[in-house]
């Protein structure tokens, strides 16, 4: 299974190339912070944020042991900043998918004023009667209808955005003494009615539309065909346990070509130890040169390369 955050840390401490070979060679404080999920595969809790999720892969063992002994913060514990890191992603992903939606016209502006103000939260009718004074400041004898649309969803922006800081930075600081001592469990926007909303509002007009369904299929489509490929890349080639050996089709050596030469450099150079020390066998070079790539990719280039694949007959449609 696929984590992002953990995919995060690896990018930052492994694939970015640098001089040391230590990616972007951060210290182990803004590593420290940057980890939203602080346990591996096995250590996963539901009900605890810090624990959610797995943060980070067994590659990176000797990375995460490294920000441990330097900053002190165990597994399942957080680094303070994390915290408002954490806030300001979903903040900006459940206002901004509510825009991203307007933009699409699945939703309108008066669409959302509408459900905010059908809301039964004091706070989350303050932030409806605040968005209709907006509202209302708007010329229509100068502006036309797109204009206002875009007018009305910069207001959306900063009156959604400026409720949703003040909540998190509220609970910082009623939580402040938790938070600092590592104590602390729960997201800062815990409790927010407008961030529950939007995120309702944007599963429910965006995610499940039509047109987001149909791109989410055609990715999935997509990825199984070009990850085929590249798995067919990195497993057929002469020696079993030498990822640079000579591959055994012309595909399989397109492929490889194709790879990125820092990812292959780096899975054929490092052989990964699990963190008893031990070493792990060649698949697990196999899995992360294939993740590396995958993850790597724009969804542009995903779906070129998928539709220059089917055109050359080297996968399916």
């Amino acid at each position: 299974m696929f984590e992002g955050n953990a995919q995060t840390m690896r990018v930052v401490t492994r694939l970015q190339v640098s001089s040391g070979g230590n990616g972007l060679d951060l210290t182990a404080g803004t590593l420290a912070a940057l980890m939203k999920y602080t346990v591996s595969a096995d250590g996963v809790k539901d009900g605890e944020k810090p624990s959610a999720k797995y943060g980070y892969f067994e590659s990176e063992t000797d990375v995460i042991a490294w920000i441990r002994e330097k900053t002190g913060i165990r597994e399942g514990q957080r680094h303070p900043l994390t915290w408002i890191m954490e806030a300001g992603d979903d903040i900006a992903y459940s206002s901004l998918d509510i825009e991203d939606a307007m933009r699409k016209r699945l939703l309108s502006p008066d669409d959302v004023l509408y459900e905010i103000s059908a809301h039964g939260d004091s706070d989350v009718k303050a932030v409806a009667a605040e968005l209709k004074e907006s509202f209302k400041k708007i010329d229509r004898s100068i502006f036309s209808i797109q204009e206002i649309r875009e007018i009305k969803s910069s207001y959306f922006r900063t009156v959604s955005i400026n409720h949703m800081i003040k909540h998190a930075v509220d609970r910082f600081i009623s939580e402040y003494s938790d938070i600092m001592s590592l104590k602390h469990r729960t997201a800062l926007l815990d409790g927010c009615e407008l961030h529950k909303l939007l995120k309702d509002l944007a599963f429910s007009y965006a995610f499940d539309s039509k047109y987001v369904r149909k791109t989410e299929a055609d990715g999935a489509v997509a990825i199984h065909n070009v990850m085929s490929f590249f798995w067919d890349a990195i497993r057929l080639r002469e020696k079993v346990n030498k990822l640079s050996s000579r591959r055994t089709t012309a595909a399989a050596a397109y492929g490889w070509s194709l790879i990125s030469d820092n990812y292959k450099q780096r899975a054929i150079r490092n052989s990964y130890k699990d963190r008893d020390g031990k070493e792990l066998p060649v698949r697990y070079q196999e899995l992360r040169l294939l993740t590396d790539m995958m993850s790597g990719m724009t969804d542009g280039y995903l779906m070129s390369l998928n539709a220059n694949l089917i055109q050359a007959g080297h996968v399916s449609c």
